[in-house]
């Protein structure tokens, strides 16, 4: 059966209630139109939780606009699979709070695109926990930024198997991969190694 959803307008989504939220099926989520998705007021979004969130196609993740992303629960943020996560943009990314990227499971982490953990700010980087950093990939290390490079606290660093792989510590000397990798790589690589250097004989 064709989901009612199709024939509501704005305003009657804008009005429906947490209870009636909670009862929509995956058919009613995937009825919904951007721009009847985009008409859930932020009140909304933080009402529902794990069920309906994890019902939500990669077009309304992709729709979701940043107060209302915020607005979600750090256990529905939980619940993104990584296709959800995938659909979304590195502004959404970059919009959400601190406890929702603390509250991102290892796996969620692990899969995470480049272009979505450079999209983090420094204040959500150092969000992360430990277990998080540790489940990067030595290629996404190598993706992001100094400026978030310069974020990872000691105890993300030393809690991280992969940052000896990318960045050889405590020596001038570059790894083989380092000499194999492009100039960019390169210099992200000497912030890292400075950086470590910097936090393990602190002045």
């Amino acid at each position: 059966m064709a989901s009612l959803i199709t024939n509501l307008t704005t305003d009657q989504i804008a009005a429906l209630t947490s209870t009636t939220l909670a009862r929509l099926t995956s058919e009613d989520w995937a009825a919904f139109s951007t721009e009847q998705f985009q008409a859930l007021t932020t009140s909304q979004f933080a009402t529902l939780g794990t069920r309906a969130v994890s019902f939500f196609t990669t077009t309304n993740i992709a729709a979701i606009e940043s107060d209302d992303l915020r607005a979600l629960s750090t256990a529905a943020v939980q619940t993104f699979t990584s296709a959800q996560l995938n659909a979304l943009g590195s502004d959404q990314f970059g919009a959400m709070t601190t406890r929702q990227v603390g509250a991102m499971t290892t796996q969620q982490v692990r899969n995470l695109e480049s272009d979505d953990l450079n999209a983090l700010a420094s204040d959500q980087i150092r969000a992360l926990s430990t277990q998080q950093v540790a489940a990067i990939s030595t290629s996404l290390i190598n993706s992001l930024a100094s400026d978030d490079l310069q974020a990872l606290k000691t105890e993300q660093r030393t809690k991280a198997p992969q940052l000896p792989l990318a960045i050889e510590t405590g020596s001038s000397r570059e790894s083989v991969s380092s000499r194999s990798a492009s100039p960019q790589l390169r210099r992200l690589q000497k912030d890292l190694r400075d950086l470590l250097n910097h936090l393990s004989n602190p002045p």
